[in-house]
């Protein structure tokens, strides 16, 4: 990936979006911003706004100061800590394995935009499906 440090804003709005295997349309959904403003900043033809910038820092990883500056880890959550510190090995090694990658792209996206309702189903078939921990249950 190149040095984002001295690109714009939308070169690094474009990157972190693209690390988070997300399209322009999911995060127009997550932060109420149309797709084409997002396109716009993207391309550097206008900078995000303060409902922007908020809307991004609430329901987002993006790290604000690193989108405006280029200064710092580009997520929140490597601010804080290591992002893959506390995973499973299973998890840390999952792009040795291309559907497994895939499938995990989805579940994250559908988690992340989806809502309570939709987190909850996602959570109830992953304990319903999970034979190890089902061992011993009552």
């Amino acid at each position: 990936m190149e040095n984002l440090t001295d690109s714009s804003v939308g070169k690094r709005l474009k990157a972190w979006r693209k690390s988070a295997y997300m399209t322009l349309a999911d995060v127009s959904r997550m932060i109420a911003v149309s797709q084409s403003s997002l396109s716009e900043m993207e391309n550097e033809k206008s900078l995000p706004s303060a409902k922007t910038l908020q809307g991004l820092c609430s329901t987002t990883d993006l790290n604000i100061c690193w989108l405006l500056t280029g200064q710092g880890p580009m997520r929140k959550s490597s601010a804080e800590s290591h992002e893959t510190a506390d995973l499973p090995e299973e998890l840390s090694n999952i792009s040795q394995d291309p559907k497994l990658k895939d499938l995990a792209r989805i579940l994250v996206r559908i988690y992340r935009l989806g809502g309570p309702e939709k987190r909850a189903h996602i959570a109830g078939f992953l304990h319903g499906a999970d034979i190890d921990r089902r061992v011993g249950e009552p």
